[in-house]
């Protein structure tokens, strides 16, 4: 697991990792989706092998960690693609290792709250 973030130009890989700041923590199995302007992250599995549920925007230079007071519940696998019409990410389903349940909510995140 890595805290690298690459982009492709087009002809080459470059390293556009943040120097200073806050990073979230090695993932994967995490939900991600563009939105335009800036790339959302949510969940996954950390390092010990447990899973997240913690929301963070990359906006092209630093990474931003965002605490909503209501979240989806941690869970890896999930899918998250962006909604063009309503300018909100969606995420959907995902698995909660500690229940060994599969999970089929939907929530929507809009840059600055999740909702169900």
């Amino acid at each position: 697991m890595s805290n690298q973030i690459w982009r492709f130009d087009g002809v080459t890989w470059n390293d556009v990792s943040p120097v200073t700041g806050a990073t979230p923590p090695g993932r994967d199995w995490y939900a991600a989706a563009w939105t335009g302007a800036s790339m959302v992250v949510f969940g996954g599995r950390d390092t010990n092998n447990a899973d997240l549920g913690d929301t963070w925007t990359w906006n092209g230079s630093a990474w931003i960690q965002h605490t909503p007071a209501i979240a989806p519940s941690p869970r890896r696998w999930a899918a998250m693609a962006f909604d063009a019409v309503q300018n909100r990410s969606i995420l959907f389903g995902g698995y909660d290792f500690a229940t060994s349940l599969y999970l089929d909510d939907t929530w929507a995140w809009d840059g600055a709250s999740w909702t169900l």
